[in-house]
């Protein structure tokens, strides 16, 4: 299936969830999460959005974050690739592209 036909309806965007000392993501807490936003009815999940967490994270607990959702839920999930370079945002996105599934 090609991503323009699984972007439709309601996609929640999703906090990132923390670990208790702030520093790291929570991975079970963001897959709790993914899992009642889809039993609770949405079409889809946004990570990591433009709350401002995504200048906190390195690109491995992004990939992370979004591998974990992805696991827990049969949803589309769409992983923000900002990052505070050019470079960076290029090396996120070109790496998600590499990890998506060709149809």
């Amino acid at each position: 299936m090609s991503a323009h036909h699984c972007i439709r309806g309601v996609f929640a965007a999703a906090i990132t969830p923390r670990q208790t000392s702030g520093v790291g993501i929570d991975f079970g807490a963001a897959g709790a999460l993914a899992e009642f936003l889809e039993a609770h009815g949405v079409d889809g999940i946004t990570l990591l959005g433009s709350t401002g967490e995504f200048v906190t994270l390195r690109s491995r607990g992004a990939r992370a974050a979004g591998e974990e959702v992805k696991r827990r839920t049969k949803l589309p999930v769409l992983v923000n690739a900002s990052h505070s370079t050019l470079a960076g945002a290029v090396a996120m996105a070109r790496d998600a592209a590499d990890r998506e599934p060709r149809a």
